[in-house]
């Protein structure tokens, strides 16, 4: 049995306790169905209309159709391939991340849907300012879709005029992912500035391109939440470099009713040097070099902070 059908078996051993009612397997091969038999859950190869399932197995190509099939509290396992991971972040605040594993052929990933569906607020927002970032932007976004959406979070991207695939890759995010752009000659942190306005979390992050957070950074900044009040003053988290191991230096997240009500404040926020440091809320750097900087003066960011070909759309 090769790697894909053992991750997959595992997957649907685990989901089939929990599945409410009959299974639907869309794979080419069948496997899925098969397993599930020996299991004691009814599969079906066909869906039938209006009806719901608890567990469907399928690939990215036939995710948009069977999305609606799926009843509340149950599962989706899907197979993406290789430059599919940022799609499935449309997903975000409608299913949760139970499980995912990669192989060198793509990756299988279990989803739960969530019964209050479209009513949950993002209790975190990662707010990321991007100018001719596609290649760190396209990275960002393959790392978010390892991240759980329970609790759930919010991705607001703002795009100041790139001229490379960035605009390609903005229009191949779908779901409730908040996409800005804003004219090229926008000073950053205007830019910055928007996303923030727009953002409806509880923790605002600011963060550009060419830095991923560590999985599990909302659950870290939301259990020190739990335990202090949020004052005005920053959450500090760790920037470690592309190894994971070198510290490189830090980032800060707000409070929302702390976050400044002007650009001209909120870039004096960024000159802030003081603030918690937060147990397990790691940023992690993409590439060698300066740590970027959404603070950054204008003429800093103009040139992006990777210029590598975009590895989702390649």
């Amino acid at each position: 049995m090769d790697v894909r059908r053992r991750i997959l078996e595992a997957l649907l051993t685990s989901a089939a306790k929990t599945c409410p009612r009959r299974a639907l397997d869309l794979t080419r091969q069948g496997f899925a169905a098969q397993t599930l038999a020996s299991l004691g859950v009814d599969c079906r190869r066909l869906p039938i209309a209006q009806e719901l399932y608890g567990l469907i197995v399928c690939t990215m190509d036939s995710l948009p159709r069977m999305r609606p099939l799926v009843a509340a509290e149950g599962s989706l396992v899907v197979h993406t391939k290789p430059g599919q991971h940022g799609e499935l972040l449309g997903l975000a605040g409608e299913f949760a991340l139970v499980a995912s594993a990669r192989t060198p052929a793509g990756a299988w990933l279990q989803l739960r849907r969530l019964a209050d569906r479209g009513t949950i607020t993002p209790r975190v927002s990662l707010v990321v300012t991007t100018h001719n970032d596609a290649g760190s932007l396209a990275q960002l976004l393959t790392t978010l879709e390892d991240q759980p959406t329970d609790p759930a979070w919010e991705l607001v991207l703002v795009d100041r005029g790139s001229t490379d695939a960035t605009a390609d890759l903005l229009e191949r995010v779908t779901g409730d992912v908040r996409r800005i752009r804003v004219p090229r000659d926008t000073n950053p942190v205007d830019a910055l500035f928007a996303g923030l306005r727009v953002a409806q979390g509880d923790l605002l992050l600011p963060m550009p391109a060419g830095l991923a957070p560590g999985c599990g950074f909302v659950s870290a900044l939301l259990r020190h939440e739990g335990r202090n009040r949020v004052t005005d003053a920053p959450l500090i988290g760790t920037i470690v470099g592309p190894d994971a191991r070198t510290v490189c230096g830090s980032i800060r997240a707000l409070g929302r009713t702390a976050a400044p009500n002007t650009p001209r404040r909120l870039a004096r926020w960024f000159e802030r040097t003081d603030g918690v440091r937060v147990p397990g809320f790691r940023v992690r750097q993409l590439h060698p070099g300066p740590v970027p900087s959404v603070g950054q003066a204008p003429e800093r960011l103009d040139g992006g902070t990777q210029a590598e070909p975009n590895a989702v759309l390649a």
